[in-house]
This record gives C-alpha cells, structure tokens and sequence, in this order.
C-alpha cells in the first residue's frame, strides 16, 4: 500500500488514483445481523426501565457516616433554597441519602417508608424509615432532583450515590485533582471538589454563631503515663449545670444584673458636655426615607426609649436625622446622624487609652474576668444646658437626649474618664477599662 501510495495508483488496480476513479470501485453491500425475539424484548426493557435499576439492599461507606476524610472523597458544596448542602459524592454508597436534622431544618416534606435495613461498610446495619421523595438541590446553578433516604449522617449534609451517578451517563472524573465532568441535556458540567488539606480558621467574633448552627468537635488529649485518646463533643449535648459557689455568687449580686428602671444620676463633673466653636448654626437635617418596615422599627425604638426615659419631646432649634441599624443578633439600634454637629463641636484632649498598651499590662497574669457593661453611655447624663443640641427628628416626631447617646464625637472620651474616676483605686492592679 505504500508503494502504490507513492506510484500514485489506486489500491485496487493498477491505474492512476483520482477521487473520479474511486467511483469505480464502489459496491452496494447489504448487511443483515439476525436477533432472537427474546433477546429484543430484554434490550428493548432495559432502555426504557433504565431509571428503575433495582440495586438491591441500600449499601453506604464507613467514611459517609464517620466523617473520615480520606484522599479520593468528593465534597462539593450545593444549595437548597439559597441555603448551603454540604454533599459527599460517594461511588462506595449506592443510594442517595440525606441528613435527618437537615431535612427537618430544612422543611422538607418527610414521608414514612416500609422499614428497611442499610448495611454499611464496616458490617453494621441500620434501619431506614422515613424518605423526601423528589428532593431538589441546585449545584453550580443547575438543578437535580432524587429521592432522598434519611438517616443521620456524620460527616457531610448528603450523600450522592451510585443511584444518582448512573443518571449522568458518561463520567470523567480525576480523583487526583478532584474534577468529576459530565453532560446532562446537552450541558457539560464540570464539579471540582473541596482540598482536605486546607484548614479553616474562624475568627473568634463568628464562633458564637458558628457553635449556635450546630457543629461537631473533636480534640485530643495526651497523658505521659496512659497515652493519647480522642474526645468527642458536640454543641447538641446538654448544658452542663452552674457551680453552685457561681450561682451563690450571682444571687447575691443579682440586682447588678438587673435592667435599670430609672435615670443615671447627676455627676456634675462628669455629665456630658457639647461645647461649639464660635459662630456655629444650629443644626437642622431633614429627615431621611424610609420604607414602611424602617419606619415601624423606628417607632418602637423611639417608643421603647421614651419608656425608659432616655428621650423626652423636644423643641429645640437643633434636628438631626436618625438611622436603624441592625446588630448580630437580630436586634435593633437607633443611631443618630450626628455628623454635622460634630464639625461645629469642640474636641475634647482627654487620653484614649490604646489596646496594645491595655494588652501589655496583662504580662504575666494567670486569671482573668470579664464584665460587659449594657449601653454604658446611656448611663451617663448629657449636661442639662445641651440637651437641646442632641435632638432629632423622625417620621413621626421631634425628640431629644436625656443621657448620652451614641455618635457625638466626645462621647468616648466621656465615658473613659467616668470609668476612670470609679475605678481609680483599683486601675492598672486588677482593673483594665476599655470599649469597642
């Protein structure tokens, strides 16, 4: 065939190749492949029963329950309703399964099932009887739907099996690199896995948060004579019991804890003052817009310290527009817009002390406690001759401080020397006094 190639002639004769003469060459060829009608009918069901393979009893991995991460586990993160799944694609488990508490969490229509039993890897069997049929769940945008089995799960908020793998069709996956493709209605999908080699840090002000959605920790603990051994907890357990010595301790101090239920008193020296430079107007800022739901918070805030006595009805010449602004926790602050009274304003020269100083003193002490004072400015009074500097307006009304309200730009320095002055005996021995 080469030598002909080179010669220019055609494979199967002598003559010169051109693309005219392969015409030539051409028959008409008719082939017949002869199938038993049995065989048809079993071809022609698997085609059309394909999506109700039968995989017999339910099977899962060790690691899908134990949380053990190994090197060739797949984790991606998906959603449900904006809410995030955490989701080990698992080829060692051959249905799919979903977290009893997340599926409760989640509001997932839970239907009871005949009792069946799950074998896992290790040997050990578990009973299955509850299941969220048609279960939908988004990964990258695209969305899937299965029916789910629930059980508790310990590592992950679902697991995707063989059950769910065999819908893909033909599947490309790099278990090195963590990178499963596939083509779904024409769609090519490309999932990449999460490294375990990473470590995630949380910052101290989201643990809270963190320990109150529910989460597992291990830790282990290493004697010299019985050897290491691993202890698990988990923010689920019960509350363990206050000591009784603290619990004495807080009876007797109970009236500290208590919400106040009247006005702070009056310290001459120490009452918040708001001295204006010379040849300053009055400041009078209309109010801003506010969508419906703002303007009732509003409301109850004003409301609520008007209770409290903190405000009382204003008309003063001063107005300065407020804004609700939301805390981690769910609650609500009224914070006024104090900008423009605080260029006209004197600043006050008294020494905030740094946290870097405040850390030094802290060498070398072993205990240490802590006490959070509740809305430490509104437990001092504003000078009776600039309480009408402080007002504000709302939607609904004119208003003015009583105590001393957060914004002003003296505030801080206010109630550092306050806390100075009570606490002067005992300052740099066993007390530290600083805010956030």
């Amino acid at each position: 065939m080469n030598e002909r190639r080179k010669k220019g002639l055609c494979y199967f004769c002598d003559e010169p190749f051109t693309y005219e003469h392969s015409l030539t060459h051409k028959k008409l060829q008719l082939h017949m492949v002869e199938i038993d009608k049995e065989e048809d009918d079993e071809t022609l069901q698997f085609e059309t029963m394909v999506k109700e393979i039968d995989f017999g009893d339910p099977y899962i991995s060790v690691n899908a329950l134990t949380g053990v991460q190994g090197f060739r586990t797949m984790r991606v993160t998906g959603s449900y309703k904006k809410k995030p799944l955490h989701i080990l694609i698992d080829s060692g488990s051959t249905h799919n399964f979903l977290d009893v508490d997340i599926a409760k969490k989640l509001g997932c229509r839970i239907q009871v099932m005949k009792p069946l039993q799950i074998i896992v890897a290790d040997g050990n069997k578990m009973k299955i009887e509850a299941i969220v049929k048609e279960f939908s769940w988004f990964l990258q945008h695209n969305k899937f739907q299965a029916d789910m089995m629930l059980i508790p799960l310990g590592c992950c908020d679902m697991v995707l099996g063989i059950e769910w793998l065999v819908t893909l069709g033909d599947i490309v996956w790099n278990f090195d690199k963590l990178k499963m493709e596939f083509v779904v209605d024409g769609k090519r999908h490309v999932l990449r896995g999460s490294s375990q080699n990473g470590i995630k840090i949380i910052k101290n002000q989201l643990m809270e948060k963190t320990l109150m959605n529910g989460v597992h920790l291990s830790m282990i603990q290493v004697y010299p004579d019985e050897g290491p051994f691993l202890q698990s907890l988990t923010t689920h357990a019960q509350q363990t019991t206050t000591p009784t010595a603290i619990s004495a301790l807080l009876a007797k101090f109970e009236d500290v804890f208590e919400e106040p239920t009247q006005l702070p008193p009056m310290r001459e020296a120490f009452n918040h003052k708001i001295p204006l430079l010379q040849c300053v107007n009055p400041v009078n800022k209309r109010p801003y817009r506010y969508v419906g739901n703002q303007k009732d918070i509003i409301d109850k805030l004003v409301q609520d310290m008007l209770n409290y006595g903190f405000i009382q009805s204003s008309c003063s010449h001063y107005a300065s527009p407020v804004v609700p602004v939301g805390k981690k926790d769910g609650s609500w602050q009224l914070c006024v817009d104090y900008r423009e009274l605080n260029k006209g304003t004197v600043k006050d020269r008294f020494p905030i002390p740094l946290v870097k100083d405040l850390m030094d003193e802290l060498n070398g002490v072993m205990f240490f406690s802590k006490i959070d004072l509740r809305s430490g400015y509104h437990q001092v009074k504003i000078d009776p001759t600039d309480v009408h500097k402080t007002a504000f307006k709302t939607h609904s009304g004119h208003y003015e401080y009583v105590v001393m309200p957060f914004g002003l730009t003296n505030a801080p320095a206010t109630f550092q020397s306050l806390m100075n002055a009570i606490f002067s005996k005992f300052l740099r021995k066993f007390v530290l006094v600083f805010f956030l």
